[in-house]
């Protein structure tokens, strides 16, 4: 495996495990007197918009982390990320990064896709 691959795959999921952690979230809050809000977490959760009913109607937009300003949205889905992220913009947030990496289990061959798009105002 090429070492830059593996590489840039180790530090994606650091970030992504930095991001979602509710130890920063707090931190940062505190530091910068933000509210934390929960506005996309509650919409993505209840809109039947983003729901796969392929699977239990399971929610196919995860909120890793909001705050006023910022919003980071993950999904294994290309086509509810975006639709996601059209809600998100136009609530005035632009994107400031996509990250893609993938995952898999050691019980089985296949390999997971996920999007990650990082948005601020």
């Amino acid at each position: 495996m090429n070492i830059k691959i593996l590489f840039g795959n180790i530090i994606t999921l650091f970030t992504i495990g930095f991001l979602s952690s509710n130890f920063i979230g707090d931190t940062f809050a505190q530091a910068t007197n933000a509210t934390q809000t929960t506005k996309w977490t509650e919409f993505f959760s209840s809109s039947n918009d983003f729901e796969d009913e392929s699977i239990n109607n399971r929610d196919t937009i995860d909120v890793l982390y909001e705050s006023d300003k910022t919003v980071t949205l993950e999904s294994q889905y290309v086509d509810s990320i975006w639709k996601a992220v059209d809600v998100v913009k136009a609530d005035g947030f632009t994107i400031d990064d996509v990250v893609q990496y993938e995952t898999s289990s050691s019980f089985s061959d296949f390999i997971t896709l996920h999007f990650m798009v990082i948005m601020s105002k």
